[in-house]
C-alpha cells in the first residue's frame, strides 16, 4: 500500500510541474499586454486584461508552494544508508500540504465565475485582431519528460485550471486508498477530502444554470442524464456518450485528450424528446463470431488480472502492474462494445430511428423511464446549435468515463467466487401475468453476469423455486428485476430492486 501510495504521489509532482508551466505559459503575455493597454493601440484594454488573467497568478503562486513543499519531503534525505533517499514508510508525510492548497481552493472559484466572460474576451479579440491571434494560437509550454516544446492555444490554457480542480477531489479519494488508516496523514487527507468535495458541490450547485440553455418562454434545455452506451449503425458497434436533454437526445463521440489539445467531443446525431417511442429488445444471443470475440477478450482479462495480483513489490514489479492494468482496460473496454445483450430502439416520428445496445437491464430501464418521463411533458424542441451543445458537453457531462471495472481499486468487500442465488416467489401484482425475474451482478467481465429464472404461468402470485449460480470477481451489488412477458419480445419492467452483497 505504501508503495502504491508513493508512486502516486511521485505522480502528482510530475502532473504538477506541467500544470505549473502551463500556467507560466498562460502569464507570459500578460506583462506585454498590460503594458501594450496604455499605448494608443492597445491589443486589449486594461479591463479585458484583468478579465483574462483574473485569479491566474493567485493560482500559480498557490500551486508553486505546494509543488515546493511536495518535492521537498519527496527528496528528503533519510536516515538510510548512505544518506539514501527516504522515500517509504510511515516517516512521508504529506497531508498537511494538501490540506494547506485546499484550504485556498477558493480562488478558484473566482476564476470559475470569470471563466466564461474570459473565454468571450479571447474570443472575440482572436477574430477581431490579428496581433491577438498570432498570440492566441501558438502558445508553446515545455512538457513531458524530455521538455519536448508543446504548442497551445489561448483558450486551452485557460481551460486548465478548470479541468484540473475537478481532479483534486478525485487526486485525494486514490491518496487517501493508499494511506493506512494509522498513517499520520490519514485525518489531515480525510479532512482535505472533505473540503475539496464541498468547493466541488457548491460549485456545481451555482454552476447549474450553466447546464440549461433557453428554450422558449421560460423554458429551459437541461442536461439530465449522461452515460456511456453502444450505437449500433450498418451491424457496425461503436462506443458512444449519450447525453439527454430536457427536449432531445444528443450522441456524440468522446475524443481523449492529446498534447496540445484538450479532451472533446464530436457530434454523431440527436433525436428530439417531442414524440420519440422507445421499444426494448430482451436478452439476445451472441452472433457466433461475437461470442468468439468476447470469450478471447475475457480469457486476456483474466490472465491480466492474475497478473496484476502477481507484481506487487519492487520498481520492476510495479511497472509490470501498470501495464497489465492497462491492458486490463483495454480488454475491458472491448467487452464493453461487444458484450451487450439488451437493444432499446428510439423511433422518431419524423422517420429517424437508433438503436442503443447495454449491458444491463437494469441500466436500460433506469434510461428508459427518465426519457419516458420527459416525453409525457408537454415538450417543444428549438433546434438547437448542435456545434455549441456538443462543445459544451466537456463541461456539462457527469460521466466521465465507462463504468470499467479494473479503473477502480480493489475493495476488500468485493466477493469473489461461486454465487448461488435462490429466487423463490413474488408478491404483490396488480393483475395477473407471466413473468420472470431477471439477476444481474457487477464485478469484473469474465463471467456472465446476467442470468433469468423460466417464466411462470399466469398468476398473481407466481412461483420459481429456481436457483441461479454465478461466476463471480469483484461482486458487491446484486440487482433484481421482474420481467412481465406479453407475447413475442414485448416485455415489460414491473420493479426492480440491488441489494449489498
Amino acid at each position: 500500500m505504501l508503495e502504491r501510495r508513493l508512486v502516486l504521489l511521485k505522480g502528482i509532482l510530475e502532473s504538477e510541474e506541467v500544470y505549473l508551466r502551463e500556467l507560466e505559459t498562460l502569464l507570459t503575455p500578460m506583462k506585454a499586454l498590460r503594458a501594450s493597454a496604455g499605448t494608443s493601440q492597445p491589443v486589449l484594454s486594461s479591463r479585458q486584461v484583468q478579465t483574462v488573467f483574473y485569479q491566474v497568478p493567485e493560482i500559480r503562486d498557490m500551486h508553486q508552494s505546494f509543488y515546493s513543499g511536495l518535492k521537498a519531503r519527496l527528496t528528503k534525505p533519510g536516515p538510510g544508508k548512505d544518506g539514501e533517499k527516504n522515500y517509504t514508510g510511515f516517516d512521508l508525510m504529506v497531508g498537511d500540504l494538501f490540506l494547506k492548497m485546499v484550504n485556498q481552493i477558493g480562488l478558484y472559484g473566482g476564476f470559475i465565475g470569470n471563466y466564461e466572460n474570459a473565454v468571450e474576451v479571447v474570443r472575440r479579440c482572436t477574430l477581431s485582431d490579428p496581433r491577438f491571434r498570432t498570440l492566441a494560437q501558438s502558445m508553446m509550454s515545455r512538457n513531458g519528460s524530455n521538455k519536448t516544446l508543446t504548442k497551445y492555444t489561448f483558450e486551452a490554457l485557460l481551460y486548465k485550471p478548470l479541468d484540473r480542480v475537478t481532479k483534486t477531489t478525485l487526486v485525494l479519494h486514490d491518496l487517501l486508498k493508499t494511506t493506512p488508516e494509522e498513517h499520520k496523514d490519514y485525518s489531515f487527507l480525510q479532512e482535505a477530502l472533505r473540503l475539496s468535495r464541498s468547493f466541488l458541490s457548491g460549485i456545481n450547485e451555482s454552476s447549474q444554470c450553466k447546464r440549461e440553455v433557453t428554450l422558449s418562454h421560460g423554458m429551459r434545455r437541461k442536461l439530465m442524464r449522461d452515460g456511456f452506451v453502444v450505437d449500433v449503425s450498418e451491424g457496425e458497434r461503436s462506443l458512444r456518450h449519450l447525453f439527454l436533454y430536457t427536449d432531445l437526445l444528443l450522441c456524440t463521440k468522446h475524443k481523449h485528450a492529446t498534447k496540445g489539445k484538450q479532451e472533446q467531443y464530436r457530434f454523431c446525431w440527436f433525436l428530439p424528446l417531442a414524440g420519440l417511442k422507445l421499444r426494448w429488445v430482451a436478452h439476445q444471443e451472441r452472433p457466433p463470431d461475437t461470442h468468439l470475440r468476447v470469450h478471447t477478450a475475457r480469457t486476456k482479462m483474466h490472465l491480466h488480472r492474475q497478473q496484476l495480483r502477481q507484481h506487487t513489490n519492487g520498481p520492476r514489479g510495479i511497472a509490470l502492474a501498470a501495464r497489465s492494468r492497462k491492458k486490463l482496460e483495454q480488454m475491458e473496454l472491448t467487452l464493453f462494445t461487444h458484450s451487450p445483450l439488451y437493444t432499446l430502439e428510439l423511433h422518431s416520428p419524423s422517420g429517424k430511428s437508433h438503436t442503443l445496445l447495454l449491458s444491463s437491464l437494469s441500466e436500460l430501464e433506469e434510461w428508459r423511464e427518465v426519457i419516458d418521463k420527459l416525453t409525457k411533458d408537454n415538450i417543444e424542441t428549438v433546434p438547437p446549435d448542435l456545434l455549441t451543445l456538443t462543445s459544451a458537453c466537456v463541461k456539462l457531462r457527469m460521466t466521465q468515463q465507462p463504468p470499467l471495472h479494473s479503473t477502480h481499486a480493489e475493495d476488500e468487500r468485493s466477493l469473489c467466487g461461486t454465487l448461488s442465488v435462490a429466487v423463490h416467489s413474488a408478491c404483490g401484482l396488480q393483475q395477473p401475468a407471466s413473468v420472470y425475474a431477471c439477476v444481474e451482478v457487477d464485478g469484473y467481465e469474465f463471467y456472465d453476469k446476467q442470468a433469468q429464472t423460466h417464466s411462470s404461468v399466469h398468476s398473481l402470485n407466481p412461483h420459481w423455486d429456481q436457483e441461479l449460480c454465478f461466476q463471480v470477481d469483484g461482486a458487491q451489488e446484486l440487482r433484481l428485476l421482474c420481467v412481465s412477458e406479453s407475447g413475442g419480445q414485448h416485455h415489460t419492467v414491473l420493479g426492480r430492486a440491488s441489494v449489498k452483497v
